[in-house]
């Protein structure tokens, strides 16, 4: 592009070639049009219309108005455009503004900004242009914050979305062992997943291996450490759960582990699944024959899944693990020598025994402890039983006294 160039051209000020009329009057010849301007002109204007996509029509004489608003080059469009401010918190146009220096007029400007709150200032090299943004209009600042229009104000969305954590955070749907879960913005593919967090709040307790389809990309098998698959119960019902997509499984991370149970009176130590309950009552114990002793008097029961009915232990789902196990009964000796144990059975089947000392003094009334640590998994049950092989049956008797006969288990560690 160049300007006119014809014969006849005038300085019209700076050096800038200009037109002048024609006055035959007074012999004064106007400037020569030549076809290279003319051309030149056309083209560039035809250039601005076919960029945008549109076809020439000699009937449409707002062609190159419309390539503008296509374009987003009219003064229109600005507001719809991404625009780089230097503040929005200037209250009063600058004195001296350099040509493009743009702003937000903030609530509260002074001066001949007073009245263009809100709008978008542009300083063209001679006087303020404005325009008023639509909402969804974005706007950044030169130190990198970035704002965009919601409701007629500007407020640090991306900021904001990205510290509350709303694009890793879904309310899961689906069923207690094939969860759901949809986020916003819609992930690209499960490859785009590896790595980020993923947060759920579960409805339900899992019963078993469980799945996450993430926005209907393919269910995936939830995992824990060594990708070891669920069992049921590491899903607390209404928890917000942690997973993290390692290309093939979903690894579960939650406050809420195997060993807590919820409600700990100190931050200084879990409070672990654990069960204390004591002896109420003398029980008859025939000689040479496991006696099942009960225990119906609760002390402390943080049992989560797992079940007490008095006299047997039973583990529920996600408490399988090791199992500290220490019961007690007291027995008195008929005769020296007699033979008394305490029993811990498994299933039905021995697993612990233990008496200090396994042989009694008669008349001599002996606290009878079995303790140790047993391999439990979901269904597996516990007994404590007394044994004894004195003659005829013997009570296991109620202490009432010290308060020494008591049944415990604690869960202390995963297997």
């Amino acid at each position: 592009m160049d300007r006119i160039n014809g014969a006849g051209t005038v300085d019209i000020g700076g050096g800038r070639r200009g037109f002048i009329d024609e006055d035959l009057g007074v012999g004064q010849e106007g400037t020569e049009v030549t076809a290279l301007w003319l051309n030149m002109t056309q083209e560039e204007m035809i250039k601005v219309i076919e960029s945008a996509g549109l076809v020439l029509n000699p009937a449409d004489w707002t062609q190159l108005w419309q390539a503008l608003q296509i374009l987003g080059l009219s003064a229109g469009a600005r507001s719809r455009r991404w625009t780089a401010v230097i503040s929005m918190t200037t209250s009063s146009a600058p004195g001296a503004p350099a040509a493009g220096d743009t702003y937000l007029v903030p609530a509260g400007a002074t001066g001949i900004w007073a009245t263009q709150v809100g709008k978008i200032a542009e300083w063209n090299g001679a006087a303020w242009f404005y325009f008023a943004p639509v909402d969804g209009h974005g706007i950044s600042l030169p130190d990198g914050r970035v704002f965009e229009r919601i409701g007629g104000a500007y407020v640090e969305k991306l900021a904001l979305d990205a510290q509350s954590g709303k694009w890793n955070y879904a309310v899961a749907g689906g069923t207690a062992n094939a969860l759901t879960a949809t986020l916003f913005p819609t992930p690209a593919s499960l490859a785009s997943l590896v790595g980020a967090p993923i947060r759920v709040r579960a409805s339900a307790v899992n019963t078993g291996a469980a799945t996450l389809n993430v926005n209907e990309l393919g269910a995936i098998p939830i995992v824990k450490f060594g990708e070891v698959a669920l069992t049921g119960g590491e899903i607390p019902a209404n928890a917000i759960v942690e997973l993290v997509y390692n290309g093939t499984s979903f690894q579960l991370f939650t406050a809420s582990s195997s060993l807590s149970v919820a409600g700990a009176s100190t931050i200084k130590a879990p409070k672990l699944v654990t069960l204390d309950v004591a002896q109420a009552a003398n029980i008859s114990c025939p000689s040479a024959v496991d006696t099942v002793l009960s225990y119906p008097t609760v002390v402390q029961n943080n049992l989560g899944t797992s079940t007490w009915n008095g006299s047997r232990l039973t583990i529920g789902a996600g408490e399988g693990g090791l199992w500290s196990l220490r019961s007690t009964w007291v027995f008195y000796a008929p005769v020296t020598g007699a033979y008394a144990v305490g029993r811990f059975r498994k299933n039905g089947s021995i697993v612990l025994l233990d008496a200090i000392p396994g042989y009694h003094v008669a008349g001599g009334g002996s606290v009878i402890t079995a303790t140790g640590i047993v391999k439990l998994v979901p269904g597996d049950y516990v007994e404590f039983c007394a044994y004894h092989q004195a003659s005829g049956a013997q009570p296991a008797y109620y202490d009432t006294v010290a308060d020494r006969t008591h049944f415990a288990a604690q869960l202390i560690s995963a297997y």
